[in-house]
């Protein structure tokens, strides 16, 4: 076509269904004109309806209590529009297209790879034994304070930081038995051991729930062509993740002053005046190694210290050599910008996993058959959970294809402030995480609904997106660590033998302190541009002790092989302060 060439858009129509453009197209040369006539016919998606998917799903996720069941619809209600609502045609995308590209792409196979192996790491070392030993030397040397106790427990929790289910099978049945001795009530061990399993992996750069979060973030940076390094931009992500850090805290300094306040408070000081002990029966004692066979505490550590020297070394070996090939310094920035982390999780896992398994066989713990066994079921514990991903990476592919994001953006940016995204994000990821009990599942419908509106309401403003997605991890695992349904409630209720019920009821007064901590003093500030990310953590820390010296009741120490319960101050500092103006006013 020449640049003598002239168009003319004669009339466009435009209907729920399609979108005609009609052209008149006139070309000339030195001899000739010829005009031309050509109409194109496009596919129309009405923009409200694109967002129907996503409602759909999480309906079906709340009224069914199954992530998977409802990413599996939303899918295909996706594939339903796109293929201009022809139902046959969405259904069968679910397969052929959507779910068969999410195995395909080369990032999401690597995410799943690492979940599986790291998932094996978990059941090898549960089926070594070690950690029984671990918690009998524990509570004749370190732990002899119900405040040392629950400290201790916390600390374990944050060491075993790679796998939120390994935090709680290993962390809840080594220290149930040693806070009975100390009269710490259960649904302080589940709290403890529920609020450093999820929370912990989310902010742990070699867990497996950190590799979900980069594949996501990998997978909208590549929807979206942001030029920034996913891994570098999980890291920058950490000090933002509010909740977590403020929960962490909470969590220590309840066991540091030794205060409580809601229904937690009525649970420890029912423990800490009861006469008879805990007993653990032989169906409560949380063993998966055979009882013939002899406990050696090393067997609990040398593996994990194996894992994160492995991933340490992996991340300078690899990083350096991008970084070289690439001819820039080889800086620490550098380095972890540029190193290949999937691959390096991979080589790590794997490396654990033979490590582990010569480990327990060269000591005669296990058979070669019984490393096979554990392998195997492993393997399929791990099943629902990576469904979960696939369905989710494909809902992914599948609402950007119909452009759910660019919709919801348009919508939003014409009224929302940029400062509140943050704060309504990690509203609605709440209350998705909650109803769900999944963190996976909720990632992976909110990272491709809410990030592409951070990104289109000012591309340049990576506070905002850092923001946002540290908002959408933040409320993805509060649910995950709060909710009646989440695996990891269950879970941790199930080893500190206790109720799923009551672990609940005593623990969502402290999920919601944390969160609301987090908001007020982190995410609208830090929206606002008032204070940098550092100045809101410290502010942060200075409201969670005030709630607790006001809010919280002193339960007492109990000190092991002392036949006394302390219960003093059950009034909380507020309460006393009131009494105080009382009584004066009553002079």
């Amino acid at each position: 076509i020449k640049p003598t060439t002239s168009f003319d858009i004669s009339y466009i129509t435009i209907s729920y269904f399609k979108t005609v453009l009609d052209f008149n197209i006139t070309l000339s040369d030195n001899s000739s004109v010829y005009v031309i006539d050509y109409a194109i016919e496009v596919r129309t998606i009405p923009g409200f309806l694109t967002i129907f998917p996503v409602i759909t799903a999480l309906t079906l996720v709340v009224v069914l209590g199954d992530a998977i069941i409802g990413l599996f619809v939303g899918v295909a209600l996706s594939g339903f529009l796109y293929n201009s609502y022809n139902p046959l045609t969405g259904f069968l995308d679910v397969m052929a297209k959507y779910f068969t590209n999410a195995l395909t792409q080369r990032n999401n196979t690597e995410v799943v790879v690492i979940l599986l192996f790291l998932n094996i790491v978990t059941g090898l070392i549960r089926k070594g034994g070690g950690f029984e030993e671990l918690s009998r030397i524990l509570s004749k040397t370190v732990v002899k304070t119900s405040r040392v106790g629950q400290i201790v427990t916390w600390v374990f929790g944050l060491l075993v930081f790679n796998s939120g289910y390994l935090s709680i099978f290993l962390v809840g049945p080594t220290m149930l038995p040693v806070l009975d001795s100390l009269k710490v009530s259960r649904v302080k061990l589940a709290f403890i051991v529920d609020s450093t399993a999820s929370p912990v992996a989310s902010m742990a750069i070699v867990s497996g729930t950190a590799a979900v979060v980069v594949g996501y973030i990998t997978s909208q940076f590549q929807s979206l062509n942001i030029d920034r390094d996913p891994y570098w931009t999980y890291i920058q992500l950490l000090p933002r993740l509010y909740y977590q850090i403020f929960l962490l805290v909470l969590v220590f300094l309840l066991a540091l002053f030794e205060r409580d306040f809601g229904k937690m408070f009525t649970a420890e000081r029912n423990a800490r005046v009861r006469v008879e002990e805990y007993t653990l029966s032989e169906d409560e004692s949380v063993s998966n190694s055979s009882q013939d066979k002899p406990k050696r505490w090393f067997n609990a550590i040398l593996p994990l210290v194996f894992l994160f020297g492995t991933i340490v070394t992996g991340i300078i070996i690899n990083g350096s050599i991008m970084a070289e090939n690439k001819g820039i310094p080889k800086t620490f920035k550098n380095v972890l910008s540029n190193v290949q982390t999937r691959r390096v999780l991979i080589w790590a896992s794997m490396s654990t996993i033979t490590f582990s398994s010569l480990l327990f066989v060269g000591q005669r713990l296990m058979t070669l058959k019984q490393v096979m066994e554990a392998i195997a079921s492993s393997i399929k514990g791990a099943s629902p959970v990576i469904l979960t991903l696939i369905l989710a990476f494909a809902l992914s592919d599948a609402v950007h294809a119909i452009h759910l994001g660019l919709f919801v953006s348009n919508v939003v940016s014409s009224w929302m402030p940029a400062f509140l995204l943050p704060t309504i994000t990690i509203l609605a990821s709440s209350a998705v995480s909650f109803v769900s009990g999944t963190s996976t599942g909720t990632l992976g419908i909110m990272f491709p609904v809410i990030l592409p509106v951070a990104y289109h309401i000012n591309p340049e403003d990576s506070n905002l997106l850092l923001g946002t997605a540290a908002a959408i991890v933040s409320g993805s695992i509060f649910g995950d660590h709060c909710s009646p349904i989440s695996d990891t409630t269950i879970l941790s209720s199930s080893v500190a033998r206790v109720s799923n019920t009551d672990h609940t009821k005593t623990q969502i007064t402290y999920a919601l302190t944390a969160n609301v901590i987090g908001i007020l003093a982190g995410l609208l500030p830090v929206g606002l541009e008032l204070y940098p990310v550092w100045l809101a953590l410290i502010i942060g820390v200075v409201y969670l002790i005030a709630t607790v010296l006001i809010i919280g009741k002193r339960v007492g120490t109990y000190k092991y092989g002392e036949n006394r319960e302390i219960v003093q101050d059950e009034n909380s500092l507020l309460y006393r302060m009131y009494l105080c103006v009382r009584r004066k006013h009553n002079r």
